[in-house]
């Protein structure tokens, strides 16, 4: 007579997984953190290319024009092209700087400088990132345009 013998290894494999899981939500997590941040990047990349672009045909409407005038003429335009991003809307995050090369006293070029704060969702991560006091990562984008006069 054969008597079958029953084998009691799925405890361990239950052990193993919960050992496991901890870290595999972690990498995930991870993951899903660094995809916001590519996709926080190039919106913002987005954004000051286009205020760039919208600040050179403004600027060479109205060369009289000083930053604080530009920046308010900007905003509007930053604020409809930051999509899901918290810029301050409707006084955004940036800085608009008019460049004077040659000191003729008129403007050359446009920059654009746009910063936003990411809040990541991984625990953890604040120990290995350099976080600022409202435990964000500061993304900052940046864009310098020629004015066509």
């Amino acid at each position: 007579m054969k008597f079958k013998t029953r084998s009691f290894g799925s405890g361990q494999s239950l052990v193993e997984f919960a050992l496991i899981f901890p870290i595999l939500i972690l990498i995930v997590l991870f993951i899903f953190d660094l995809g916001r941040i590519v996709y926080y990047y190039s919106v913002l990349s987005n954004v000051s290319r286009e205020g760039s672009r919208y600040g050179i045909i403004y600027a060479a409407q109205n060369p009289d024009e000083n930053e604080g005038q530009v920046y308010n003429a900007i905003s509007p335009r930053i604020c409809n092209y930051s999509i899901a991003l918290d810029l301050g809307c409707p006084n955004p995050t940036m800085n608009v700087n008019l460049i004077d090369d040659d000191s003729n006293g008129r403007n050359e070029e446009i920059q654009i400088r746009v910063s936003s704060g990411f809040s990541p969702v991984t625990p953890l991560i604040g120990s290995f990132l350099e976080l600022d006091e409202n435990n964000q990562i500061i993304i900052n984008s940046q864009s310098t345009m020629r004015i066509e006069h």
